[in-house]
């Protein structure tokens, strides 16, 4: 699959959502939902506290303890909250551009 086609075509076939998109209005209301939502519970910020309570109870847990043993600088939590902002950054321009 291609890494850059959007992700709804992951869970509504293509030819689905494009048949969709043509319906008046449709991609108008899609993209305005997508706004509301990055205001709100899909904002980075959200996001981002969210994966820290998931931190949180993997510290409490002692995962991260014994995870951080073998990664002290901490890479795999930072990749993580890069793809986050990377997928949301790309999620944003797809959503634009309908």
């Amino acid at each position: 699959m291609d890494e850059n086609a959007p992700i709804v075509g992951q869970l509504i076939p293509d030819t689905d959502f494009n048949y969709l998109l043509e319906q008046d209005g449709f991609a108008d209301d899609v993209k305005v939902k997508w706004q509301e939502l990055r205001q709100n519970q899909l904002s980075n910020e959200a996001l981002l506290t969210e994966l820290s309570s998931y931190q949180q109870e993997l510290l409490d847990s002692g995962v991260i303890y014994r995870v951080s043993r073998m990664d002290k600088q901490g890479a795999a939590y930072n990749a993580l909250i890069e793809f986050i902002n990377e997928r949301m950054k790309m999620l944003d321009q797809y959503y634009e551009g309908l």
